[in-house]
């Protein structure tokens, strides 16, 4: 039965997402389309929130040998995007290639690789 319902609301999700894509580009400015671009918006916000909070839980239950490895290897990864963002940035000639403003996307990313299967795991699983 959940698994019913994941699926729904996934199907809803993707339904909504092209639907509000399709509003944006065509730029039809009815009451209709603000208040399904805002619903949309409030249902991608919401589920943000509940991943971080299911992310924040499941951390809780890692042993320190476990947040050690995925620490190690989150440092690993954000350095090496790092670099290469910054040498791709010196090859294609954008100014201030080292910029601390620069960096949020490639800790953005290795944040990503190393914690995502905790936003899915259920209790017990490790």
């Amino acid at each position: 039965m959940k698994n019913i319902a994941g699926i729904i609301f996934y199907s809803l999700f993707f339904i909504g997402l092209i639907v509000t894509l399709i509003l944006a580009n065509k730029g039809l400015d009815t009451t209709f389309s603000f208040a399904f671009v805002m619903g949309f918006l409030l249902l991608l916000f919401l589920s943000c929130i509940y991943f971080i909070v299911k992310l924040l839980l499941n951390l809780k239950s890692l042993t320190l040998n476990q947040w050690g490895r995925r620490m190690l290897k989150f440092l690993v990864i954000a350095s090496t995007f790092s670099l290469v963002y910054c040498v791709l940035n010196m090859v294609f000639q954008r100014p201030d290639p080292f910029g601390i403003s620069r960096l949020g996307t490639p800790v953005g990313m290795a944040f990503a690789m190393v914690f995502w299967d905790l936003m899915f795991l259920k209790k017990g699983e490790k």
